[in-house]
This record gives structure tokens, sequence and C-alpha cells, in this order.
């Protein structure tokens, strides 16, 4: 077998992302930064390894590293009747990868069938490459400490609009038809709006691109001149996460009433906060703004009884009902309940796809035939009136058959990570109401011993010592919400065998905390 030093005359040593070879070329490959001519300086198996339009190295490179011909198929300009090692324009590892890199034709994925240059490389440079974890934290200048958190199980409980399109989602986007939406003309999009007014026994609906846009354009609709007001709750997303939207765009008022522990506002509240008609001094209250579930008060569920208690108030002063109902789907799988039954009671109703549901974007507003005409024309106010919406439509359509059916497991989960904390005796770090925990989020109280901020760092980050321990590298992700109060979110996304995670991640920080 011929040498690797003979390698000269056979293989050209190129730049990533150019055609033209290294002046100072020795016998041997050169180890190349993506987009640079630098040379790695650890080189010592003077191997180019590149990776197309970046520095980073391929999540699976070990043991597999591969030597590509960055964001090219074509073959080299000084090219003798030579192979070329490249895994054309791609970052994914060839289908039939063995442990070794394949030689392959410039401008081809296709092996190259007994290559002795293959085996030379196979033998000479590659087997080493693999078998020695020193040159490859070398060449990648990664420390031990990098390398052993490529195996973290990272569970984001944040959010549950952390969650990711699935599968039969994505393939209807692809699929889906289409047409002009503001002309009224997309079948995705009119079949979505006809499925989500049955659902909440509206006569229309309307798609816009998210939930903030039809709680705004909702009270928009209601409030439609000046001098108006909504009353609405201290804690509501509506005014505390949505920009001032309501005031800046439609100059409208928001007073606010007291969110009670169960996320209900109080009707006595609310009745007190009802201007008087006739009194010049001040403006017209026009509607009560409620949510459900209330994501500030840890995920609590409105009942029907108390919303149908808020619309006869509101009936009584001439007032209208919008329900902010960016997760009344698990509202109505917490109680047992349709969304119907909860959107029977209120004039205009905002349903969010992007949370819980696990779509990508888009959310839906329903009322009356002539609440959505005019939704319509402020939706196009507002920007969010669409094209080819199909695209957007499409995975929500599914949502309503696959992941609607699975919000009570979401709830579960929840639950079960909330009764691990109680169940720990001696807890001095942290506690849950256990009894307050009714869909999918839940806030952690962090007793005065304990820092939140330190709470929420120790369960994100994985010490050598935790590793050895558990026998597994394990970080969660929550968030703070109040000053000493961590909200953490169930979803889709996170598995039963990561709630055991998260539970077996708790248990020892919590002691470790309390030592």
């Amino acid at each position: 077998m011929k040498p690797i030093q003979e390698l000269k005359s056979k293989f050209n040593v190129v730049l990533a992302n150019t055609r033209t070879p290294f002046q100072n070329s020795s016998p041997n490959l050169h180890v190349v930064q993506a987009n640079t001519r630098t040379l790695f300086k650890n080189s010592s198996l003077n191997l180019q390894v590149v990776l197309a339009n970046t520095r980073t190295p391929f999540q699976n490179s070990s043991p597999n590293l591969h030597v590509v011909l960055a964001n090219t198929r074509a073959p080299f300009q000084n090219s003798s009747p030579n192979l070329h090692v490249v895994l054309a324009n791609t970052r994914a590892p060839f289908k039939n990868s063995s442990p070794n890199f394949h030689v392959v034709l410039a401008n081809t994925r296709t092996p190259f069938k007994n290559s002795n240059l293959n085996k030379i490389i196979q033998q000479k440079v590659i087997s080493k490459m693999i078998t020695s974890s020193r040159i490859l934290r070398g060449i990648f200048k990664l420390n031990a400490r990098c390398f052993s958190s490529l195996d973290v199980n990272t569970v984001d409980l944040r959010s549950d609009t952390v969650t990711r399109p699935t599968a039969k989602m994505r393939v209807a986007m692809k699929n889906a038809l289409v047409g002009d939406d503001v002309y009224e003309e997309d079948p995705t999009v009119k079949k979505l709006q006809e499925a989500c007014a049955n659902l909440l026994g509206k006569e229309a609906s309307l798609l816009v691109p998210t939930n903030t846009m039809a709680n705004i354009a909702s009270v928009l609709v209601h409030c439609n001149g000046r001098f108006n007001e909504v009353i609405l709750g201290e804690d509501s997303h509506m005014l505390m996460y949505e920009v001032s939207g309501l005031a800046q765009l439609g100059g409208i008022q928001g007073r606010s009433v007291a969110n009670l522990p169960d996320g209900t506002l109080d009707l006595k509240a609310i009745k007190s906060r009802i201007r008087p008609m006739t009194d010049v001094h001040q403006p017209w209250t026009r509607a009560i703004c409620l949510e459900n579930t209330q994501n500030r008060c840890g995920g609590k569920v409105l009942t029907v009884d108390y919303v149908q208690q808020v619309q006869k108030l509101a009936k009584d002063h001439d007032l209208f009902v919008h329900l902010d109902g960016a997760r009344l789907f698990n509202a109505a799988a917490a109680l047992k309940v349709e969304a119907k039954d909860f959107a029977q009671h209120v004039d205009s109703v905002a349903i969010a796809f992007s949370k819980g549901l696990c779509c990508p974007i888009g959310a839906v507003m329903a009322g009356t035939k002539d609440f959505i005409a005019q939704a319509r024309r402020t939706r196009k106010a507002l920007g969010g009136g669409m094209r080819q919406a199909g695209v957007i439509a499409a995975p929500m359509l599914v949502a309503l058959e696959e992941t609607l059916p699975k919000l009570r497991e979401d709830h579960e989960k929840a639950y079960r990570i909330a009764e691990a904390i109680t169940a720990m005796k001696g807890n001095s770090i942290c506690s849950v109401d256990i009894k307050g925990v009714q869909s999918n989020i839940v806030m952690i109280d962090i007793l005065e011993r304990a820092c939140p901020l330190k709470f929420i760092d120790r369960m994100k980050q994985v010490t050598d010592k935790e590793k050895k321990s558990l026998g597994q590298s394990i970080s969660v992700l929550m968030t703070l919400f109040y000053e000493r109060k961590v909200r953490y979110v169930t979803h889709q996304d996170v598995s039963h065998e990561d709630v055991d995670k998260v539970i077996t991640k708790l248990q020892y920080v919590i002691e470790e905390l309390a030592s």
C-alpha cells in the first residue's frame, strides 16, 4: 500500500468557501476553520476538517468528523484525475456512514469503490482521529467540560410557548391548499375558521397571527369610538404583557381590579369600577375582560358558573364581555367541559394556538358575524391581514385533532412535579400549593432562606459532583415570575420521562441548597 506521503499528487487542499489551493500545501491535508485561512494551532493530523459556512463542530461529530467542500458541490478547479473528500452542500452524515470518512467523487455523493486512497485515509488518518479524544479536543479547542456537556438532558419548563410543531403539522404546512386570505379565498383558512366557530359555539371566527392581536382587535371593535374604558384584572395578560396596546392603538383606558388568588375578579369590585354614563368628567365603561386560564395566578381555572355571573353583571350595565382564552382549551380540559360552555357567556373570545397546542404561530377570535366583519377590518389596520395564510391555518387544524385531546396529560405532568415537591420532608427551600394546581402552570414559592435566582440558576446548571451522584446530567429551565415565585409550565414537548428527570433534579438541588 502506498504511504500517505504520496497523497500530495492525488489530493487538492482547499480553503472553505473557495476553490483556491493552499500555497504552502504540504503532502498532508490541512485543518482549516470554515470561512478563514487560519490553520488550527493543534493540527497534528493536518486533516482538512471544515464545516459548511460555520465554525461550529458537527453535533454528531463523535466519532465521525466530516470533510466537506463548504457551500458547493463543484469540483476543484485545479483538479487532476483525483478524488475529493467532500460532503456535498450538506451538514448531514452519509446515510451509510461507517465510522470512517467517505472518499467520494467531486460533485457527487457516490462513494468510490475499491479506492486505495480511501483505505490510506481510513487507516493512516481517520482511525487516529477517531481513537484520540485528546486530538479531537485540541482541534476544536474544547475542554473536557464542554465535551461532558454534550450529554446534558435539558427540560424546558419556561413556558408552553417553547413547543415545536409536530411532524404532522410540518407535513400539513408543506401540503396546505392556499389562496389570498385578504380576499377570503384561502380554503384552509376557511376550514379552520369554520371549525373554530363550531368548537366555540359562535357564528363566526377569524384567524389572526397572535392572541395579543386577537385581544386588542376584539376590544377595539367593542369600543368603537373615543372616551372609552375597559375593566380588567391587575394581573391580566392584557394589562401586563401587551405593551399597553389598548391605549397605544385604540386610545382605550384600562381600569384594573385585583385578581383574587383563584384568578377571578370580585363581582362587587367590578361593579364599583363601572363609570356613570352621565358624568361628563369620566370615560365610558364599555367592556369587562376576563382571562382563562389565569397565568399570573398560577394557571387558575375560571369556572363556567363564574363567567356566567360576569355576563349577567355586564348585561345589567349594557357592557360587553371579552374572554382572553389563550389557554381556554386547558380550562375546558381541567373542568372536563367544552370550550363553548365558556364562550356562550361572552361576546368575544380569543384562543391561542402557539402555546400548549404546539403551533408555531396563530390565534383565532370568535363572535357574531357582525363582530367578525368589523374585526376583519380591524385586523387589517393592525397589520394582521395575511395572504396565503393556509400554511398557518394547516397546523392549527392538525392541533385540533392531535394535541388538543392531550392537554390533560400536561396537567398531570405539572401535578406530578408539584406533588414531588410537597412530598419532600423537611423541605426548607420551596413549597407548592398543591390544592391550587389546576392546569399546566404552577408557581413554586421560594422560602426565605433561599434565593429565587440562585434556585433557578442551580436548576439549570450541572456540576461534576451532581453528575457523578445522579449518573446523568439534567438541566431544568424555569422562570422567575414574582419576587419569590418561580413558574414552571408543562407541555407536549415534556415527556413523562422528562418529568422523572425534573423530579430527580429538584430533589437533588433542594437537598443541596438546604445543606
